[in-house]
């Protein structure tokens, strides 16, 4: 739990949101800055530092979601701390979401958005 790792706008995970109509928090496009790197690590103890983020999609299960909101460090990210946090677990189907493409999208689009949607919105 020492280091959080954020796909950003030039990857195509966090393009996807975007081009669902979502947008990227300001402080993750701040540390990310002009990198050509497609995630950026943010460590646990810069967690005040992710104020405005709202709402996460993450990669785990509902037990590593209740590991993440247990974290008193990262409880600072208001996503944590409201428990707007949407898993897509790595074992189900919808696993393929996480790497969007022209065979993935159709195929998970429907419960990816239902996943999604509870969170963010």
């Amino acid at each position: 739990m020492g280091t959080l790792y954020f796909y950003i706008p030039t990857d195509g995970r966090g393009s996807y949101l975007v081009d669902l109509g979502y947008s990227c928090p300001q402080s993750i496009l701040d540390i990310a800055g002009d990198t050509k790197d497609f995630y950026i690590q943010v460590s646990s103890e810069d967690a005040d530092k992710l104020s405005d983020i709202e709402a996460m999609v993450i990669y785990g299960d509902e037990a590593f979601k209740k590991q993440i909101m247990a974290d008193p460090l990262l409880a600072l990210i208001p996503a944590v701390a409201n428990g707007r946090l949407a898993m897509i677990d790595g074992s189900k189907p919808i696993a393929a979401a996480s790497n969007p493409t022209c065979l993935s999208i159709p195929a998970t689009i429907d419960e990816y958005l239902s996943l999604i949607r509870g969170v963010l919105e």
